[in-house]
């Protein structure tokens, strides 16, 4: 089956249930604004040489800037814009994880090859944005403590939580973090992390004036 066709079956059987839980999108870009400042997006993300898809998940505040640095309107987001982002995985069981060291890896959902075999791919993937997305969503409903609660040396030594999250890598994430603190009116805070990504920024020369432009702005406030 082609990708187009298992879009055209997506709008049918998947849509109108992710619609019903306050997702917007119709084949393959899913978004929800949950009016709290988080935005949670999903993207169906088709295999380049046909046949199968991943499901991606990401989470995007409305106070921060894409990746490249712009602005984007939540009904134009996806994914893709989002900082923080995870797939859809096979999950383990104890014995898995703890005894044969397993790790898990994500899922490649593959259309088949007639409608009542993509409505059976459907109906998993549909069940598994139920319980893992909103696993993976709920962690961010308590903001703005999600981002606030963490500390600088957790991106000196991530944590299991940032990989939870789906976290940036830690330069990224450290610019995230002071400019949430700066939206927040959190000076202090806002250049301690823009001061750890100076200290840290090795290669990333590009991120200079954006840790400078927080630092500079928290003086001018004292």
């Amino acid at each position: 089956m082609k990708t187009s066709e298992f879009r055209k079956l997506i709008r049918k059987h998947l849509a109108p249930s992710l619609n019903e839980i306050g997702f917007t999108g119709t084949d393959h870009h899913f978004v929800k604004d949950n009016k709290n400042h988080v935005i949670n997006a999903i993207v169906i993300q088709a295999d380049k040489y046909g046949g199968s898809c991943v499901v991606e998940l990401g989470v995007h505040f409305d106070f921060l800037p894409d990746t490249s640095g712009k602005f984007i309107p939540v009904n134009k987001l996806t994914v893709y814009d989002c900082e923080f982002r995870t797939r859809l995985v096979h999950e383990l069981n104890w014995f898995q994880t703890n005894v044969l060291r397993k790790k898990n890896s994500e899922v490649w959902f593959r259309y088949g090859h007639t409608e009542e075999e993509a409505r059976t791919v459907l109906q998993e993937m549909k069940e598994m944005i139920i319980t893992q997305g909103t696993s993976y969503f709920t962690q961010f409903n308590d903001f703005p403590h999600a981002l606030t609660s963490i500390k600088p040396v957790e991106l000196s030594n991530r944590t299991k939580r940032l990989d939870r999250y789906g976290a940036p890598l830690n330069l990224r994430l450290a610019l995230l973090l002071a400019r949430t603190h700066t939206f927040l009116g959190n000076g202090t805070e806002a250049a301690n992390f823009a001061r750890w990504g100076l200290e840290n920024i090795d290669r990333a020369t590009g991120l200079i004036q954006d840790f400078t432009e927080i630092i500079n702005c928290t003086k001018r406030e004292r």
